[in-house]
């Protein structure tokens, strides 16, 4: 009797391992999947500059448009050397295969200029079914002084004027910035972390004024 209770324990444990290591090759393969997608840029929005919500009409006529409360708040934190800012870029993925495409997780970078400002995760999942598209989000948090090692408000606001598709302040002519984006898919099963084999650009050196973040204006 209690060699048939032991003998039934170990087949029902194998039966466990055998069903977890099959669960995790198919995460494995939705994962490899997500990484050969084909991702679009569609837009970017909710934009706080020191948790002031800021659009691209809020730089216009000097900042006139902005709270006198947000634009002394902005001054005192860019004197403390902090500027945070926050935004969330949108994506579509499309998946050109017939089976479904997933994650879970995946890490992200931003470059500006060719050079990495600033990298996160994001842990919200993302399934794309075969053949079909589904849009995402990357939530994004910098420090423009901090990251950016940004010295003068001129060039804070050069940044700013980028971010809001604003080409001209004045008689001044903003200069353009490029960005790229790059991600690296993952799935988080229990404490282990399965990751994509390299990070893939999904925005690739596109210029910030004129056609990344525009606020939806």
């Amino acid at each position: 009797m209690k060699k048939a209770i032991k003998k039934g324990c170990l087949l029902l444990g194998l039966f466990f391992f055998f069903f977890l290591q099959e669960s995790c090759i198919r995460q494995v393969a939705r994962m490899n999947r997500f990484g050969q997608c084909q991702f679009t840029y569609l837009r970017t929005d909710s934009m706080e500059v020191a948790g002031i919500p800021v659009t691209r009409y809020s730089l216009t006529d000097n900042f006139q448009n902005i709270p006198l409360a947000g634009m002394k708040t902005m001054l005192h934190l860019f004197v403390k050397g902090e500027i945070p800012v926050t935004f969330k870029v949108y994506l579509q993925a499309y998946n050109p295969r017939r089976l479904k495409a997933a994650i879970n997780q995946m890490e992200w970078q931003l470059y500006i200029e060719n050079k990495k400002i600033v990298d996160g995760v994001n842990t919200q999942p993302v399934v794309v079914p075969g053949r079909d598209s589904t849009i995402f989000c990357i939530d994004m948090k910098m420090d423009l002084v901090k990251t950016m090692r940004v010295d003068n408000f001129d060039a804070l606001l050069n940044i700013l004027y980028n971010f809001l598709d604003v080409k001209k302040a004045g008689k001044k002519e903003v200069k353009p910035l490029k960005i790229t984006i790059m991600v690296r898919p993952s799935f988080k099963a229990g404490k282990k972390l399965y990751q994509y084999h390299k990070f893939i650009p999904v925005i690739k050196d596109m210029e910030l004024s004129g056609d990344l973040l525009n606020n939806n204006l």
